[in-house]
């Protein structure tokens, strides 16, 4: 069994084409964008604890969103932009976190408002020994358009490196 450790933190960064939400309206349920790599985000074989995540929306939408991350690639799931969710039977167990960000987690900014949602605590760890993970987002309510690639995101974690 391994022991996660505190010697190493990771920023991992997923840029707006990594997400790829659209310019069209996304009804509560819907994809907001598409099926997220985390290509390598922990080290192979071992494990990882996500801390904190941070969402940049280049349009100020502050809309409501489930992160939902896999430990592995849930390629039978049917995970397209702007669709509802369908997980099927075989990839609901690859679930192993998931993260609420409500719209009273973003600041406003000028144009444009961030998002961090802090003191998580949710261990991570790919079963395929890759050190990749998959996410996607999930509209918790009605949202607006976005610009398209108009929301990136931050995740910060403690990693086993032993």
């Amino acid at each position: 069994m391994s022991r996660i450790s505190t010697n190493s933190i990771t920023i991992h960064k997923v840029a707006g084409s990594g997400i790829a939400v659209n310019t069209t309206a996304y009804a509560d349920g819907d994809l907001v964008g598409g099926k997220i790599t985390l290509t390598d985000i922990i080290p192979q074989s071992l494990g990882g604890i996500l801390q904190s995540i941070e969402l940049h929306d280049i349009d100020g939408q502050n809309a409501a969103l489930i992160l939902i991350i896999f430990d592995s690639n849930p390629s039978g799931s049917t995970l397209t932009n702007n669709s509802a969710l369908t997980v099927v039977d075989a990839d609901l167990p690859k679930v192993i976190g998931m993260v609420w960000v409500g719209a009273e987690d973003y600041e406003a900014l000028a144009t444009n408002s961030l998002a961090c949602v802090k003191n998580l605590g949710i261990p991570l760890k790919a079963v395929d020994g890759s050190g990749d993970l998959y996410a996607v987002f999930l509209s918790d309510g009605a949202t607006p358009t976005y610009t398209a690639n108009g929301l990136s995101m931050t995740l910060n974690l403690l990693v086993d490196e032993v």
